[in-house]
């Protein structure tokens, strides 16, 4: 949610790079505990194939994503635009907000998707009991 609070008078120190190191810490403890929990209990002879099937539906999701969050991203930038352009072709000034507007629709959907995701991940994901351990 960092990255959704830019505004047309942030800097790269101050407004892009704090939300830069918080998603690259993220994915850098979320990707490989993803991968350890999907192929957790395959059999030995089967973990190179369960692990490429994971990372092959991870490149599938990024695709997947980039693809529909760049449809929302112009999607707003058009409709900005559109509401607030006076001239043809429309000023720099309108250009650069409908850029901030793309920018602030991707980042908060980006956020919605992922808070989604932990809650999906969060009832669906088993937690081992005890008697599931052998009471160790």
């Amino acid at each position: 949610m960092l990255l959704a609070q830019l505004d047309i008078d942030s800097t790269y120190l101050t407004g892009g790079l704090p939300g830069l190191i918080v998603l690259g810490i993220g994915m850098g403890l979320a990707m490989p505990a993803s991968i350890q929990t999907a192929t957790l209990g395959v059999r030995a002879d089967h973990a190179g194939v369960a692990s490429a099937v994971v990372s092959t539906a991870q490149q599938i999701g990024v695709a997947i994503g980039i693809a529909v969050l760049n449809t929302l991203a112009a999607t707003a930038a058009t409709d900005y635009t559109t509401s607030h352009a006076t001239t043809n072709p429309p000023s720099a000034a309108v250009l650069t907000h409908a850029q901030m507007a793309s920018y602030t629709t991707a980042f908060w959907w980006s956020a919605a998707i992922f808070l989604a995701g932990a809650l999906i991940t969060a009832f669906v994901f088993r937690r081992r009991t005890r008697a599931d351990r052998g009471h160790d």
